[in-house]
C-alpha cells in the first residue's frame, strides 16, 4: 500500500482551506485550487491565523507553523494542482451538476492511481459520478471544522476497493 504524500483540495472555501491546513500539518504536499485568486488569498489567509491559533493554544509547536505554510501551495489551474495528485478531495458547493463536472473532469486530469473523494455531507455521488476509476472513488465527509474536529466518515461506494478505503484510513 502506497502512502498519500501529494494531496489537492478542490474548493477553498469554509472546508477546503481547512483541509488544505490538516494534511499540510500532518507533512503531505498540498495544492489548493479554487476558481478566484481571491478565494485562495483569503484562505491562505485562514489558515495562517488557524495555524497561529493552534500555536498559542500550545497544540502546534512554533518552529511548525513555517514548514506548514510552506507545504501548501495555491492555484487557480487546476491542472498544474492534479498533475501529481495521490488524493483529491472536492470541497465545493453541495450541487449534485457541478461534482458531476468536477469529477468527470477529475478523472482525466489526474493520474490513474489518484484517489478522488468528495466532502459532501448529504449528497450520494455514487448516484450520479462516474469515472473510469470506480474502485478508487469515496466519500470522505469531514466535521467542521477539520482542524480542530478529528472526525471524518469515510463512505464506499460497492464498487469501491478496499486498498482505496485502507489508504485513505491510513
Amino acid at each position: 500500500m502506497t502512502e498519500i504524500r501529494n494531496v489537492t483540495i478542490v474548493g477553498a472555501g469554509t472546508m477546503g482551506h481547512s483541509l488544505a491546513q490538516v494534511f499540510s500539518q500532518e507533512g503531505c504536499n498540498v495544492w489548493l485550487t479554487d476558481l478566484r485568486e481571491e478565494i485562495l488569498d483569503k484562505a491562505k489567509k485562514l489558515i495562517a491565523s488557524n495555524l497561529q491559533t493552534l500555536v498559542e493554544m500550545k497544540l502546534l509547536k512554533k518552529n511548525r507553523l513555517a514548514p506548514t505554510l510552506g507545504r501548501i501551495k495555491t492555484t487557480t489551474v487546476i491542472e498544474e494542482a492534479c498533475r501529481n495528485a495521490d488524493f483529491v478531495i472536492e470541497a465545493i458547493s453541495e450541487d449534485a451538476a457541478a461534482k458531476k463536472n468536477l469529477f468527470k473532469r477529475l478523472d482525466h486530469i489526474c493520474p490513474p492511481e489518484t484517489i478522488l473523494a468528495s466532502n459532501t455531507s448529504y449528497l450520494d455521488i455514487f448516484k450520479f459520478v462516474v469515472t473510469g476509476r470506480p474502485d478508487k472513488v469515496l466519500i470522505t465527509h469531514w466535521f467542521a471544522p477539520p482542524h480542530i474536529v478529528p472526525l471524518v466518515e469515510i463512505l464506499r461506494a460497492p464498487e469501491t476497493s478496499q486498498e482505496t478505503v485502507d489508504r485513505v484510513k491510513a
